[in-house]
């Protein structure tokens, strides 16, 4: 696998509903209107920094298992407990892009949310079923489309649009999130859970450590260029960009109709690319016995658990997710440390 392929199954990993519509970047940068690009600084230090040492450790360790990257080897009870609460968080990304495919339908067609969180959930078992390999394969595919037609919106919408002041729309910020470092903080951990299983399994499969340490930063600078145009974009209407579950549709939709259709179709692949990707790490820890049973089962599970709302889930669930994304953060920290004094005491 080379660097170009393991850099998409990144971008992929966060480039769901949330992140492509605009919602997360707006509940996470621009509700702290101009400070939101200070957050998008350190978002990109941290997407790329953590992507180097998933590389690191899954190479290091030869292992995509999470709780064996994290934990030191001879705790099994701690290992096993550990990665049932990151799997259940990681399960959690699947249920709210289903929540996101609902919003996503209703919001273009007016159609029962219960419609487009179906169908996610169908198409994520149709391609988990198929393995790492199938997974690799789509998002090789409909990544740089969606990369290149998000960028080309959001720069059309900050080059063309008249701003409205921001003065005039009182962000509704989360009480989890309050502040913008924070908020930039949250806003990464609470997504590196799904990128981890992805970005070990990528490093493992790498023509070689070049590629594969020069594939996970590329993704994360790939993030963060979407990042930024995005804030400028959601930044120009924030009276929209408060409002609607998916303000980049709506924004696309306020530039023309043919607009509006392209956007939706890039929404519903970034809501199946992300849904994928975090189903994918958690479908990990089922091993061979029943394992399409399984897949068909909780996949469907995130399709009911996914009606309580995607606006509700960016707001509160997301947040939480974070604060436990932060230890995992210092785990990996540590353990990379530890391996590289490790490392330079072998030589």
């Amino acid at each position: 696998m080379n660097f170009i392929t393991i850099a998409l199954l990144y971008l992929g990993t966060v480039m769901g509903a949330g992140f492509a519509s605009g919602r997360e970047c707006w509940q996470y940068f621009g509700v702290f209107g101009n400070r939101g690009y200070l957050g998008l600084i350190i978002e990109t230090a941290l997407f790329v920094g953590i992507g180097l040492m998933t590389a690191f450790l899954a190479r290091r360790l030869n292992t995509a298992d999470l709780s064996k990257i994290l934990l030191p080897s001879g705790h099994e009870r701690t290992e096993k407990l550990f990665g049932l609460a990151v799997g259940v968080l990681i399960y959690c990304g699947t249920i709210s892009m289903t929540a996101a495919g609902g919003s996503l339908l209703y919001q273009r067609f007016g159609l029962p949310k219960a419609v487009g969180g179906f169908f996610i959930a169908l198409l994520v078992i149709i391609t988990v079923i198929g393995g790492f390999e199938r997974v690799a394969g789509v998002f090789k595919i409909i990544m740089p489309f969606l990369f290149i037609i998000v960028v080309g919106l959001a720069v059309y919408v900050g080059i063309t649009f008249d701003a409205v002041p921001y003065a005039d729309v009182e962000p509704d910020v989360s009480s989890l999130a309050p502040v913008w470092p924070l908020g930039a903080v949250v806003y990464v951990t609470y997504n590196i859970m799904g990128t981890i299983p992805i970005n070990s399994q990528s490093a493992l499969s790498a023509a070689g450590p070049g590629h594969a340490y020069a594939g996970v930063a590329a993704g994360g600078l790939l993030l963060a260029t979407i990042g930024f145009v995005l804030l400028r974009a959601l930044l120009k209407d924030p009276e929209l960009s408060q409002s609607l579950d998916l303000p980049m549709l709506g924004l696309a939709g306020k530039i023309s109709p043919v607009a509006g259709r392209v956007f939706f179709l890039v929404l519903f692949f970034a809501i199946y690319s992300a849904a994928t990707s975090c189903f994918y790490g958690f479908s990990t820890r089922f091993g061979e016995k029943k394992r399409n049973s399984k897949i068909i089962f909780f996949s469907l599970l995130a399709f009911f658990l996914g009606m309580l709302g995607f606006k509700n889930m960016v707001k509160y669930i997301y947040p939480a997710m974070g604060y436990f994304g932060l230890l995992i953060i210092i785990l990996m920290t540590v353990r990379t440390v530890h391996e590289l004094k490790r490392a330079a005491e072998n030589k």
